[in-house]
């Protein structure tokens, strides 16, 4: 039996947050949030309704089937949220630093170290 098989599927962040390494990739996205300043606190418009919000668990795995990490999302019911990744490639690491070093400055980011591509023939 692979590990990837034993996996439990979480439906709540009441799951999430009794399973320590879910409760840590839950407050590192709560975190994420506060830190972009990703909403306002104000009162509700008299005619506005509010939009609700799930939160999505993702678990990203190792070639070998291990598990990489834990992975949350607060998104907003009704719309389709996105993450872009962004790819940084060249010969100047220098460059690619000091670009990695103001995009630190500005968002909320997470290298997640070299890329690796899985090819299959079927």
């Amino acid at each position: 039996m692979s590990r990837i098989s034993n996996m439990l599927v979480l439906r709540t962040v009441q799951e999430a947050l009794g399973e320590p390494s879910w409760r840590l990739a839950v407050m590192e996205e709560i975190n994420a949030l506060k830190r972009n300043n990703t909403w306002t606190v104000i009162d509700l418009p008299k005619d506005k309704k509010t939009v609700g919000c799930k939160w999505v668990f993702t678990v990203k795995f190792n070639a070998d089937g291990s598990v990489e990490r834990y992975k949350t999302r607060l998104v907003a019911k009704g719309f389709t949220q996105t993450h872009d990744d962004i790819i940084m490639t060249g010969d100047d690491s220098l460059e690619i630093s000091n670009l990695k070093r103001k995009l630190e400055a500005e968002f909320d980011i997470k290298d997640l170290g070299k890329l690796k591509y899985f090819i299959s023939s079927s």
